[in-house]
């Protein structure tokens, strides 16, 4: 038969901890030494960003938009568009001139596009005419 007794915490930094009676007194003080020091730790909470959020200045809606002539260029793999930051090396040796290597930013996947100087997005913000608007009668 064995009986194991426990002692209240003696130091007010233990919050309320207990300690084996049975455990030698140099043992228990780093015990509560180590329960002291993980109490005074500092939390530092930083707030996760939110990705469904969009800052978008007011004044933006008020400025002329920029509308590109073609379809747009996206990535065969994620779906991604060909921008203005976009980098566009031109293909030697092609029949056409007008014939370029894209990397995607966000995939990095290299795809050839062909693409008019006027299908270049050169324009930070650029908009797109899907099909053009319904007409009324």
């Amino acid at each position: 038969f064995f009986l194991l007794a426990w002692a209240p915490a003696a130091a007010a930094g233990d919050a309320g901890r207990a300690t084996p009676a049975c455990m030698p007194p140099k043992k228990a003080k780093q015990v509560r030494a180590q329960a002291a020091a993980a109490a005074k730790k500092k939390v530092v909470k930083a707030q996760r960003a939110d990705t469904n959020v969009v800052c978008l200045a007011l004044s933006a809606l008020d400025t002329d938009v920029h509308v590109a002539t073609g379809d747009i260029t996206l990535c065969a793999r994620c779906g991604a568009a060909l921008s203005s930051v976009s980098k566009l090396a031109k293909v030697d040796g092609g029949d056409d001139d007008d014939v370029y290597t894209w990397r995607c930013e966000f995939c990095s996947h290299e795809q050839r596009v062909q693409l008019d100087d006027e299908e270049i997005p050169t324009a930070p913000c650029v908009d797109y005419v899907i099909r053009p608007a319904p007409t009324t009668r």
